[in-house]
């Protein structure tokens, strides 16, 4: 069995390299939006992914008591919320409107399962597999989206 120091390391590793991938999206961010002050060839329907994803593995981390998982996924809730505020402030009045819809059905959709998952499921096990089978859902379309 591995030990509790090396655990450790790998969730601190783990932490470094999501911060880093996280700030893989600053030069995108500067070229197109910061230098164009417009956000319209790009989709927000990752970030919002993202979003939800981290949201989702943060209640994960927390059931299975995971330090590293919740250090990883609350700074992505952070990176996220930057990401989306300045979707907010360069979107144009009816793109703004369109992200406010999608953020909001897409909140709606994770508060509603989750708080189910919560409600519902009583096994801890069962538990942790619903949260990790919604999270993948979020995988899947924070890494898939256009």
């Amino acid at each position: 069995m591995a030990s509790e120091e090396f655990i450790n390391g790998l969730g601190t590793m783990g932490t470094i390299l999501v911060f880093f991938m996280l700030c893989a999206q600053l030069p995108a961010m500067w070229n197109v939006v910061f230098r164009t002050k417009n956000v319209e060839n790009l989709s927000v329907l990752p970030t919002i992914g993202q979003m939800m994803n981290f949201v989702t593995w943060t209640l994960y981390g927390i059931v299975v008591n995971d330090m590293a998982v919740l250090q990883c996924n609350v700074i992505g809730i952070f990176f996220a919320a930057a990401y989306l505020s300045v979707f907010i402030k360069y979107s144009t009045p009816e793109g703004r409107k369109k992200l406010f819809n999608l953020l909001g059905a897409t909140s709606a959709v994770t508060g509603v399962l989750e708080i189910l998952i919560f409600l519902t499921v009583t096994d801890k096990d069962s538990r942790i597999s619903a949260l990790g089978t919604v999270a993948v859902g979020w995988n899947a379309i924070m890494y898939g989206a256009p």
